[in-house]
């Protein structure tokens, strides 16, 4: 419980207020004092610096704010508040009219105060709550200012308990104060031990934040608010959940925190409640009661509740909860009568705030809340280390993702063969064959070359699944992460902690380094078991672990862009991200040939970075001079028609590379290629009747041994070497502009 808290009775008696209950609300004895509504005196505070609240008989309510001017106090007030909302387009999309949530709102609350904001369900509490704290800023009209204090901080702890799961509760108020404290002569920790003993957290200080109890993870919320000693700190529903204990424990801590303020910085305290007990009821300063429709019921001290009631003809009943009777009268139980009679009392109700005028200064709330500014180096090296920690802290994570990565490594070099990075498909030329139309029917290619073509085909399909791979290793990770992180970064960037642009830059740096290590590892494993081709440098092996690398980035970008998205629903998130992947396979260009997609799809295949990634490790693994020619080995001294061949053997050579080998697959393809030349299998070629240049080179439909000599993965899937290059550019671009459409989707997110 908190402290014994006094109040002064007419006559000047002091009466413990501790002891006040459902009997003493009734009395109207113990309710004579409305001239002095609010005056009252704490133990750790002596009454000097205490607003002075009076009410004359003419119902004028009068704030001397002298002796708060002196000792920085303050006050907030709105005048004519309303907010008016538009339905969704997909819920009305022909006549979208306003709805108004508030009315016409006028209130105040003092320095020093603990203020109850109260009504039926659907009244607008929380709304009223949004606009106070700004969050809400389309369909506002009316006026927030704040007297006495040019600069004040404000923070905002929300209905729900968003924490990142991996730290303790003496971890996540030490973040809280190393982002919100930015002078290098602060000592975090004895921030935090103040705290933690100003809230009663002593017993669960060095437990995860997944193991406290409802109301400690409440406390642990408003403690990480209190470790900048903000001028006004707004709840939403911070007993919503709790048992009568626990709301009382939680009520009692706000009280101490108003009580335990300083004059130097005096506090508010703003926060909805539902249903308090009538003990609970008396730690509050002010009630602020909103009816359906947004219209103010009431705003006053507790101890007007009763006399109130009575005055509108709904008098307590004995032995009654005044402030649930009240609420039952507010929600029309007794009439919407006695509703209106409320709203009209307040309606007529004047405000005067006695104080010289030039020696307050008077502002607009939006200019006045103070937003620190956010140091980048600094934020962001905070950010690492938090992030990092919350990475290694997650052991069944962190151990499945290089598990899988390891497993999946030598999963795929077996499945797919310890020699399927041998084949090259270079053209080659059997010595023994006279006829160069056998060259063209895969029944006759001799053994070691039918090999050859396997396993360049095992070896393509390889490369395509190995990209698959990481692209959903990295992307379900993350969409099952992220919606939660979203959550606590909306509430943390809201209350001015850090920016946006640090807590992604943070994030992706302590992510990244894992990330790739992952990535290099199925890499390296997958690339070197399947005898992939050597290079000088290795120059091969690093372009194909760079578009692995690039793959998995991508990736997570998408899976960030999902989770931030669905960041309400994890379940939408799970189901959604994989669904956005399929078809950067779909548009790849190697599902279905380039050349046989449709006209009007081909630019789809164009935007897919994975086609770029594919095209980039193909050129990789079968360009730049993979295959050696030698033209003195392909000298036979036989003519051919070129153009016949050529056809015939790029549609072979087609069959071979990307529908499958040998025998009865092609074998009845045999005499429409020997017809489409005039001749059958058992004909000879006509026209030999000279020197003629390499068959090889018109197999690949290449008449020239140079440079240009390359396997038929190059030729017949349009690849060129350059292309390698291309795709790298191509895959570094998108990592920049999709990384950059994750920062403005985030911006978004968290500002609404």
């Amino acid at each position: 419980m908190g402290p014994k808290r006094l109040s002064l009775r007419p006559g000047g008696h002091e009466t413990d207020e501790s002891s006040v209950d459902m009997q003493s609300f009734n009395n109207d004895d113990n309710n004579s004092h409305a001239e002095t509504i609010s005056r009252r005196r704490f133990d750790q505070q002596p009454i000097s610096h205490m607003p002075i609240v009076t009410k004359n008989s003419e119902g004028i309510i009068s704030i001397d704010m002298d002796i708060m001017n002196e000792n920085s106090g303050f006050y907030v007030k709105w005048n004519n508040l309303s907010y008016d909302v538009k339905p969704p387009l997909y819920q009305e999309p022909l006549n979208r009219k306003s709805k108004r949530i508030l009315n016409n709102l006028n209130g105040f609350f003092l320095s020093g105060e603990l203020i109850a904001l109260m009504g039926p369900s659907g009244a607008g509490k929380t709304t009223l709550l949004e606009c106070l704290c700004l969050k809400n800023k389309e369909g506002v009209s009316g006026d927030i200012m704040v007297v006495g204090k040019p600069k004040i901080h404000v923070g905002v702890v929300p209905q729900n308990d968003d924490f990142l799961p991996q730290f303790t509760v003496t971890e996540t108020i030490f973040y809280a104060s190393r982002y919100k404290n930015r002078t290098y002569d602060i000592s975090h920790r004895g921030i935090v031990r103040r705290v933690i003993q100003q809230l009663g957290l002593e017993v669960c200080q060095n437990n995860s934040i997944t193991r406290c109890s409802g109301g400690q993870r409440k406390r642990v919320a408003i403690a990480q608010e209190l470790v900048k000693k903000p001028n006004i700190l707004i709840l939403d529903e911070p007993t919503s959940g709790l048992d009568s204990s626990s709301c009382s424990q939680t009520i009692g801590v706000l009280r101490q925190i108003i009580d335990s303020s300083s004059a130097k910085t005096p506090m508010s305290i703003v926060t909805t409640i539902h249903q308090p007990s009538a003990r609970v009821m008396a730690l509050f300063d002010r009630v602020y009661l909103l009816a359906a429709g947004g219209r103010l019921a009431f705003n006053g001290s507790p101890a007007e509740i009763v006399p109130t009631l009575k005055s509108v003809g709904s008098p307590c009943p004995p032995f009654y909860n005044p402030i649930d009777h009240m609420i039952e009268v507010v929600a029309g139980d007794y009439g919407r009568d006695k509703v209106d009679r409320l709203i009209e009392l307040e309606e007529g109700k004047r405000v005067e705030f006695n104080h010289k005028l030039e020696s307050v200064s008077a502002q607009s709330l939006k200019k006045a809340i103070l937003y620190d500014p956010c140091p980048f180096r600094d934020h962001l090296w905070i950010h690492i280390q938090r992030s990092t920690i919350q990475l290694l802290r997650d052991p069944i994570l962190f151990s499945l993702r290089i598990g899988l990565h390891l497993l999946m490594a030598f999963f795929f070099a077996f499945l797919w063969g310890l020699s399927s990075g041998k084949g090259t498909a270079c053209p080659t030329f059997n010595k023994q064959s006279i006829s160069p139309i056998s060259i063209a029917l895969s029944h006759n290619l001799t053994k070691e070359e039918q090999q050859d073509i396997d396993h360049v085909n095992d070896n393509l399909i390889f490369s395509i699944y190995g990209g698959m791979f990481t692209m959903y290793a990295a992307a379900m990770i993350t969409v099952l992460s992220f919606p939660l992180d979203v959550k606590v970064l909306a509430k943390e960037y809201f209350n001015g902690w850090y920016s946006v642009t640090t807590y992604l830059a943070g994030k992706i740096t302590s992510d990244a380094p894992f990330q790739i290590f992952c990535v290099l590892m199925f890499a390296s494993i997958s690339y070197y078991i399947t005898d992939q081709p050597k290079s000088d440098y290795n120059w091969r092996f690093a372009v194909y672990a760079f578009s692995l690398v690039c793959l998995s980035l991508l990736s997570q970008t998408q899976g960030l862009i999902v989770g931030a998205i669905f960041m309400r629903s994890l379940s939408a998130s799970v189901f959604v991200g994989p669904l956005t992947i399929t078809p950067v396979f779909l548009f790849s260009g190697f599902a279905r040939r380039y050349s046989r997609t449709a006209d009007y799809l081909k630019p789809f295949v164009k935007l897919s970075y994975f086609h770029h990634a594919v095209k980039t490790i193909y050129s990789a693994l079968y360009g730049f001079g993979r295959c050696k020619c030698n033209p003195s080995d392909y000298q036979l001294g036989y003519d051919i028609e070129y153009e016949s061949i050529d056809s015939i053997v790029r549609t072979q050579s087609s069959l071979m590379l990307m529908g499958g080998s040998t025998g009865d697959s092609v074998s009845g393809a045999d005499d429409n290629f020997l017809s489409s030349i005039g001749g059958s299998r058992a004909s000879q070629p006509t026209s030999i009747n000279g020197g003629i240049s390499s068959v090889n080179q018109v197999y690949i439909g290449r008449y020239k041994c140079d440079d240009s000599f390359q396997s038929l993965v190059m030729s017949e899937l349009d690849i060129e070497d350059n292309d390698m290059f291309v795709g790298m550019a191509v895959l570094i671009t998108y990592l920049v502009l999709m990384r950059g459409f994750v920062l403005l989707l985030l911006m978004y997110k968290v500002a609404r």
